[in-house]
């Protein structure tokens, strides 16, 4: 049994393998582009185009995003109006109970 102040190995290990994986193809993907046999106008060409690629695909995500938001947005103002008609309904019952109990002449 572990003591508890013995770190544990498997803590926060496929964590850092994944961020390992990631950093590892993004240094290879810019070796490739710098190290191909590329003139330096084809490797610029070349990241504007996955530039333009990057901020097409960002401001498709962040449409579909303001999409979603509305959307929940509306259900929640929906939910709200129903709820709050329910509330009302439901005062106004307990109103009228109390009335026809207590009588006309007297307010609860």
């Amino acid at each position: 049994m572990p003591y508890d102040n013995e770190p544990d190995e498997r803590r926060g290990g496929v964590g850092l393998l994944v961020v390992g994986l990631l950093l590892g193809a993004a240094v290879g993907a810019a070796a490739a582009l710098l190290l191909a046999p590329k003139s330096g106008r084809e490797v610029r060409d070349d990241l504007a185009a996955r530039a333009k690629k990057a901020r097409e695909t960002a401001n498709e995500s962040l449409q579909q995003g303001r999409e979603k938001v509305g959307q929940v947005m509306d259900k929640g103002r929906e939910a709200y109006d129903k709820a709050r008609g329910v509330v009302q309904r439901t005062r106004d019952d307990i109103k009228q109970n109390v009335h026809e109990l207590v009588g006309p002449g007297k307010d609860a």
